[in-house]
């Protein structure tokens, strides 16, 4: 089973548009796990909205998340916290699915966030490692900005009941989850670690 493991910030678009992007190249995702801070939950939940409903996909993608109890990343601690956040959603991943089913997204939240997960990724012997490159694209906006006050609403609480939405509003997210614009899925490179060596930095990593 295919399973993507992101980071996620404002932008929950990164983890759709890599979905469409493997899709292109055969591979259908069968899972997302993200791994978000509070301050973006709502990305989480569109996600979820979207997911649960939409017909893009062969077959219904589940969605989970591992939440870390920081608004943002804004420290030492808080980058230590993060980390061992994905730590806890790669094992999560491992116990049902191969190394060679994973895919990393490095695309989403702060920037130390990617790194995080790149050097988590490289410890747990993980070749899929990808970061989505889009165009900026004029007038659109982060997550808590494009859905305000009773969308906001209307999401978190069709997420949490795994209830539908207006048709209208499914479609608003839909369209904001697949942009028109071409985009690039960018493979990183990574150096082949002994088993030992992946040990090693597993432990200097979480130290």
């Amino acid at each position: 089973m295919v399973v993507i493991i992101s980071t996620l910030g404002l932008t929950p678009a990164i983890v759709t548009e890599m979905m469409d992007e493997l899709q292109k190249r055969g591979v259908n995702v069968r899972e997302v796990h993200v791994v978000t801070t509070k301050g973006a939950e709502l990305s989480y939940h569109v996600l979820r909205v979207h997911l649960s409903h939409t017909e893009r996909y062969p077959e219904r993608v589940e969605i989970k998340q591992t939440d870390v109890d920081l608004e943002d990343i804004i420290s030492e601690k808080d980058v230590k916290t993060y980390r061992n956040r994905f730590q806890a959603a790669i094992k999560a991943v491992l116990k049902h699915t191969s190394t060679n089913d994973v895919y990393v997204n490095l695309a989403g939240g702060r920037k130390t966030m990617p790194i995080d997960a790149y050097l988590l990724a490289l410890a747990h012997g993980i070749d899929n490692i990808y970061h989505v490159v889009a165009p900026a694209i004029g007038g659109v906006q982060d997550v808590n900005k494009k859905f305000q006050g009773d969308k906001a609403k209307a999401i978190k609480r069709a997420s949490e009941e795994g209830s539908r939405p207006s048709e209208e509003l499914l479609k608003e997210i839909d369209e904001y989850l697949h942009p028109s614009v071409e985009v690039s899925l960018v493979r990183i490179p990574s150096p082949a670690l002994t088993a030992d060596q992946r040990k090693e930095l597993l432990k200097q990593v979480l130290d």
